[in-house]
């Protein structure tokens, strides 16, 4: 058996990657795997990314998540960070994507 031992930060989410959802207003927002992520933090706000923008923050278990409610015809900003107990986050590049 091996000894529990701290985790610590976990690496950057790398390739994030918009698909368009089946409803208009939605959006799927996946990355590639993170080792030892015990779940994923998916951000989305409306473009541009200002200092004023507001992130809404949307945490799942899986590496892709639908992200709903969106408004068909503005472009949005999406960000993912892999995450365990460590409270920091290492957010990925930002992607923008058009949503229908």
């Amino acid at each position: 058996h091996k000894k529990a031992a701290k985790v610590g930060q976990l690496d950057k989410a790398m390739n994030v990657k918009i698909k368009l959802g089946y409803k208009h207003g939605s959006a799927w927002v996946s990355c590639d795997v993170v080792d030892r992520a015990l779940f994923y933090v998916f951000e989305y706000c409306e473009a541009p990314l200002t200092a004023d923008s507001v992130w809404i923050q949307v945490t799942g278990s899986k590496r892709k998540m639908l992200i709903e409610g969106l408004t068909s015809g503005k472009q949005y900003c999406f960000r993912v960070a892999a995450a365990r107990t460590h409270p920091s986050r290492v957010w990925s590049e930002v992607v923008k994507s058009y949503v229908i």
